[in-house]
């Protein structure tokens, strides 16, 4: 991965070839090799002549500052070599996606027995919007088109109890406002889960595959900005105006940025590197 990508841990700093404590004789800042190996599941599956770190940026963008020292890279979800490269790994993340995550798809039936696989290998996991509900289904639970239909833009969900006290949800606030984009949703958890998000739309928001567990699922998009989420509605909006129980257009322009909710993800990785 270009030095670029990569955080010093001297002085925190992301754009390593500027940062003072760079050596152009070794790959690392400071010649220290970052502490988190992570992994991000591309399940959009992004073209394949698109390089390693444009697909990155294209989730993570301007969070990467947050994130501390950690060497990330990605993988498609259909690559062969995915399952290896997660076993491989410290902590992964699964993106979202336009999949449905309940579909007998060879793709997604597979990413399910990666995921029991980790899971019973005791891998930190973070499931994101799809990742949410294929990590519920591959643990168990009930996952399906929401029978109220989406859930789009600026949404306010409210913790549990549980929540308030996890260690990667806790920064976030008893009722934070967070971006959505989804019809689908986890209907039932997986047994044995915790649950640690909803609102009145949705019921299960985020989840925790047992108490003290280190596999963790949020229906939101920690990564979203306004833009990135109107982009995504690019080519839907035609299609679905006027097809959705509320007015989609003020949803999509009336998007807020929620800063907040880049502590999730660094928060963690810093419980993946426990």
């Amino acid at each position: 991965m270009p030095a670029s990508f990569l955080t010093c841990e001297v002085c925190s700093r992301v754009t390593a070839p500027a940062c003072a404590c760079f050596s152009p004789q070794i790959r690392f800042p400071c010649g220290v090799k970052p502490r988190l190996k992570a992994l991000l599941i591309d399940t959009v599956e992004y073209p394949p002549e698109w390089p390693e770190e444009a697909m990155l940026t294209e989730w993570f963008g301007p969070l990467w500052e947050t994130l501390g020292p950690v060497n990330l890279s990605c993988v498609a979800a259909s690559d062969p070599d995915c399952a290896a490269r997660a076993r491989a790994a410290d902590a992964i993340v699964v993106t979202g996606s336009a999949r449905d995550a309940h579909s007998m798809e060879p793709a997604v039936v597979q990413l399910c027995r990666t995921l029991q696989e980790l899971t019973a290998a005791g891998k930190a996991i973070l499931g994101v919007c799809f990742g949410h509900q294929v990590l519920a289904r591959a643990l168990g639970g009930v996952v399906g088109r929401h029978p109220d239909g989406w859930e789009v833009g600026s949404v306010r969900i409210a913790l549990t109890p549980e929540g308030l006290v996890c260690p990667v949800l806790a920064d976030l606030g008893p009722e934070p406002e967070v971006l959505q984009s989804h019809q689908d949703a986890v209907l039932s958890l997986p047994p044995g889960a915790v649950r640690l998000a909803g609102n009145a739309h949705t019921q299960v928001q985020a989840f925790q595959a047992c108490p003290g567990g280190r596999q963790f699922g949020v229906q939101f998009h920690p990564e979203f900005t306004p833009e990135r989420l109107q982009q995504n509605w690019t080519s839907r909006r035609l299609e679905w105006r006027g097809q959705t129980a509320f007015d989609l257009d003020a949803a999509l322009d009336g998007a807020r940025p929620t800063p907040h909710t880049a502590s999730l993800l660094r928060r963690f990785f810093d419980f993946a590197a426990r």
